[in-house]
């Protein structure tokens, strides 16, 4: 339920101290007393409240939860003053002052985003919430008959499609003979948004049946912890599903995958955020998943299966890295004759000072930042879509690890390689084509726990001035003069390898312009 600004003030006296979180309160008494027996949430408006620490005077919201406790309390950041000739005159500068905090609270719903009235006109503040996983915004407000019409739904409209969030703002009803006339037209506004439930200005109950399709209950709920636990909280949670339902002590399978995917999800701080604010849509294309056995040996150590005897886990071994690749340019006649070339490359290969630990024993630490991956999956909002990127870890520069400089090995200075130059002797064997490629296996970037990729040498033919090859065939073009095309007589051709080919025209033979005279295969490939 959710209540208008300056829904009641029981119990409230001009002057005199009224702190919300005291029990001498009679509207939070009242209030938590309704949520207790409607057994719902409740979103109490907002009450005056003047502070017993420093006398200043709020405009508070508060926030109980089904069992009636108080778990949430707002001040309004932002005071709104008006001054309009022949209108109205409000200043709320005059007797209150703005409070400096932000505000959320957490529902089995999703987490909920909390200001009021004024505070919609600036979205840093529904941004802010929206990035820290809340999946709706409730306002208590009070627009006037100037700024209401103009602004009242454009502002809850923009405030939810700018963050892809839930909007809804309780109004008073309209009191002409009151001394400040509400716009009234409580509404509440979906992520694309759709008015998707409103009313007009009298009194009245509106309301709006959302089905967060992020609910962020599943995951929590298969590890039974709240959705606030802690990370302590959650790895013990998971330690103890995990044991009672492997498959190697017949749990059931399925039902382990489902409990191992959602704790890696909520381990990973970046997935968690992304879950708890989109749900499992938030996930999607954030990766590979990870192998749950695997998942279990992190926790439990050892390798194979439940008590380490080989089960049904797979050893993946070192990843590969990258392969090297160079072109290395060759003539006719180094494929046709054959050729060694020497290759000078800078590679990485392993610190022998540090053996590539980087530094110290035990100073490298999992980077905090990535959770050890190296990368971030960033949520960048494109008008009513969200995308998302990968990127290097900023903390780690991208190697998902961490280590004080003052640990750091001074020869590799943490990077746990360094650069070597090295010679390969490249053979372009005969009878080579042009596009082939010439591997030295091993011989690329050396890595810790990377098999070492290859390094692959291109052929690439060059042209020639005399010869086209096409297979292994050798084509050249001659002209001939017209009279030893008429009577006869010889021409030569330079071969490869620099011997001389005598080609003989008959007298009496026809040559005619394209013709194509075929030599034995000794001349060509």
């Amino acid at each position: 339920m959710h209540f208008p600004n300056y829904a009641e003030t029981i119990g409230y006296k001009h002057g005199e101290a009224y702190d919300v979180s005291a029990s001498k309160s009679e509207s939070v008494k009242a209030l938590s007393a309704m949520a207790k027996e409607t057994g719902t949430w409740l979103l109490g408006g907002s009450i005056p409240e003047r502070d017993e620490s420093d006398g200043k005077l709020y405009n508070t919201a508060t926030v109980y939860n089904p069992q009636g406790e108080l778990i949430a309390i707002h001040r309004k950041v932002h005071l709104f003053d008006i001054d309009i000739p022949g209108g109205i005159t409000f200043k709320e500068s005059e007797t209150l002052t703005g409070g400096t905090k932000l505000t959320s609270f957490q529902t089995e719903f999703g987490k909920i985003g909390l200001a009021i009235c004024y505070d919609v006109r600036f979205p840093e503040m529904a941004m802010v919430a929206a990035r820290k996983g809340c999946v709706a915004m409730l306002y208590p407000g009070a627009f006037n008959l100037t700024t209401g019409p103009l602004h009242w739904e454009l502002l809850q409209r923009a405030r939810a499609v700018d963050n892809q969030i839930y909007v809804a703002m309780c109004s008073p009803a309209r009191d002409m003979s009151a001394g400040y006339h509400a716009w009234g037209h409580s509404m509440v506004v979906d992520p694309m948004g759709k008015v998707i439930a409103t009313t007009e200005h009298e009194e009245a109950i509106i309301h709006a049946d959302i089905e967060f399709n992020n609910s962020i209950s599943k995951f929590y709920d298969l590890l039974d912890v709240s959705p606030d636990c802690s990370d302590a909280d959650l790895k013990k949670a998971f330690r103890k599903k995990a044991l009672r339902l492997h498959p190697d002590k017949g749990g059931d399978p399925d039902l382990f995958k489902e409990v191992s995917h959602a704790y890696e999800v909520l381990a990973d701080g970046q997935k968690r955020a992304a879950y708890d604010r989109f749900g499992e849509a938030g996930l999607q294309d954030s990766g590979m998943p990870s192998d749950h056995q695997d998942l279990f040996s992190q926790l439990f150590g050892g390798g194979g299966g439940f008590f380490g005897g080989g089960g049904g886990s797979r050893n993946q071994g070192p990843r590969k890295g990258k392969d090297l690749h160079h072109r290395v340019a060759a003539s006719l006649e180094d494929l046709y004759k054959g050729k060694v070339t020497k290759l000078a490359l800078t590679r990485h290969v392993i610190c022998s000072k540090c053996s590539g630990k980087g530094g110290k024993e035990g100073a490298v630490r999992k980077c905090g930042g990535c959770q050890g991956r190296g990368v971030k999956v960033m949520l960048r909002q494109m008008g009513p879509m969200l995308q998302q990127i990968q990127q290097p870890c900023g903390e780690c520069d991208g190697t998902g690890e961490v280590i004080n400089q003052k640990d750091r090995c001074k020869t590799c200075n943490g990077k746990k390689v360094v650069s070597e130059r090295k010679f390969l002797e490249v053979h372009i064997d005969k009878g080579m084509k042009g596009g082939q490629p010439i591997t030295f296996a091993g011989e690329s970037d050396q890595a810790p726990g990377v098999e070492p990729g290859d390094v692959i040498i291109i052929v690439d033919e060059k042209p020639h001035e005399r010869f086209k090859r096409e297979g292994n065939d050798l084509y050249a073009e001659v002209e001939l003069d017209l009279l030893t095309a008429l009577g006869g007589g010889s021409f030569s051709i330079l071969h490869l390898d620099d011997r001389a080919l005598n080609v003989p025209i008959h007298p009496g033979e026809v040559i005619k312009p394209g013709l194509l005279i075929t030599f034995s295969r000794e001349w060509g490939y």
